[in-house]
């Protein structure tokens, strides 16, 4: 069996897609047999530089500490050979399961061939001591004190994170100042930790938390996707990942697409509708609705400047907030195709994701921390002005009603806001 196994691993790693050609596939090694996946994972970190991290993605989450184990030995036995390849798999782990990479991520904090850094993967309680010496140590290179000082906010453990933020202030050099200079770019760095980590720093030292602990994958079906004409949806690979959660029996069904009854105050079409909660799912940072048609309008978000607000009445209904400004368009971008769309509670293995890993991964999430790698942006409710907090994601490649996907400029994937004070929604797009 090993050598079929191997076989049909580097025929997966190195499969073309071809009109009609079915792929070679690891499903009957990744499904069924755990005993195999490891082997074969195991084989190809040593074996294939360019072997992809994502199949950490269908190891056990039993095998992972030692699928950890090697990718340290990897990386310290030869790191110019494998830094690339083990440091991928290291993080993979890391954001999967913080206990099994724990304490090999420490070992390699620092390292300048150890390339492991992401800010959301240290969430793991067991790192604070070992942050906090960091953070104190004056031996330390100041851009290593930073990384610390932004990996204790990601404990959300209200004491760590007061005694990081008052550390923080007593060492100006972290933003570049020298001593007694620089107290407003100390604070501003201590915001962006905090926002980094879904926190807004509030008057006296206090934090708003601005995700929910709630996570919800939304799990399209397989013939919805492949309604896009050049999706890379018709390859199967894309639609095997365990995030698409294909056996899962325990769902909600929620409408999605289509278009709504009331207009968009810019181009006096139809708003477009992104999703339906009804009712919302406990544990979202929606709580003074009961019910919720999310709505975005397509067009003006891509061909205006306007950012656009939407207000919700007690039904869950939207309106474009705001004064009617109708604008003349010359292009219309089509609202998502309807259908009918799986909420799926999330498990903890994949309650954060990467960005990186996107294409392959489903990252249509409702709730939960958001997968954006840029600099975090959490915008203020435009009547309230208080910093709104995170509800969902959409990756553009999702089918129009025109089998077209949502290639909304230069935007990978839109992150929808929500201020609950205000019943009030909004959108930003990510760049590639």
């Amino acid at each position: 069996m090993t050598d079929i196994w191997l076989e049909q691993a580097n025929a997966y790693i190195n499969y073309v897609p071809e009109v009609d050609k079915p792929r070679p596939s690891l499903d009957g090694v990744l499904a069924n047999s755990p005993e195999g996946t490891l082997l074969v994972i195991k084989h190809l970190m040593r074996n294939h530089l360019d072997s992809p991290a994502e199949l950490i993605d269908y190891a056990a989450e039993a095998d992972l500490a030692e699928l950890a184990a090697l990718a340290y030995e990897l990386i310290i036995g030869d790191p110019m050979r494998y830094n690339s390849l083990a440091s991928g798999f290291m993080h993979k782990i890391q954001q999967q399961s913080p206990s099994a990479a724990y304490p090999y991520v420490e070992l390699l904090f620092g390292k300048s061939y150890a390339s492991i850094y992401d800010h959301v993967f240290w969430r793991d309680p067991a790192h604070i001591p070992f942050l906090k010496s960091i953070l104190t140590d004056p031996n330390r290179a100041d851009f290593e004190r930073r990384l610390a000082l932004e990996y204790l906010f990601q404990s959300h453990d209200i004491p760590t994170m007061k005694e990081a933020t008052a550390i923080a202030r007593t060492l100006p050099a972290l933003a570049g100042g020298a001593q007694g200079d620089n107290a407003d770019a100390i604070e501003q760095l201590v915001r962006y930790c905090c926002m980094r980590a879904g926190l807004e720093l509030l008057a006296n030292d206090e934090f708003r938390r601005l995700t929910s602990d709630t996570v919800y994958h939304l799990a399209f079906e397989v013939p919805y996707l492949r309604t896009i004409s050049y999706s890379g949806y018709k390859n199967t690979r894309y639609l095997n990942h365990p995030t698409w959660f294909r056996n899962e029996v325990d769902v909600i069904h929620a409408p999605f697409g289509g278009v709504t009854n009331t207009t968009c105050a810019c181009c006096s079409r139809p708003l477009h509708r992104l999703l339906t909660l009804d009712p919302v799912p406990p544990g979202l940072v929606v709580t003074s609705r009961r019910r919720l048609e999310l709505v975005t309008c397509n067009t003006c978000v891509i061909w205006t400047n306007e950012q656009l607000y939407f207000v919700y009445d007690e039904q869950g209904h939207a309106t474009s907030y705001g004064d009617k400004r109708f604008i003349e368009l010359e292009y219309q971008n089509k609202p998502y195709l309807p259908t009918s769309v799986r909420l799926v509670k999330t498990p903890e293995r994949w309650r954060y994701q990467d960005y990186s890993h996107e294409t392959r991964e489903n990252i249509c999430r409702l709730g939960g921390f958001p997968t954006r790698d840029q600099n975090p942006e959490y915008p203020a409710c435009i009547q309230c002005g208080k910093t709104m907090s995170f509800l969902l994601q959409l990756p553009y490649n999702l089918p129009l009603s025109n089998g077209d996907d949502n290639m909304w400029g230069d935007s990978n994937t839109d992150y929808y806001f929500w201020c609950d004070d205000c019943a009030i929604s909004t959108m930003v797009g990510e760049s590639r």
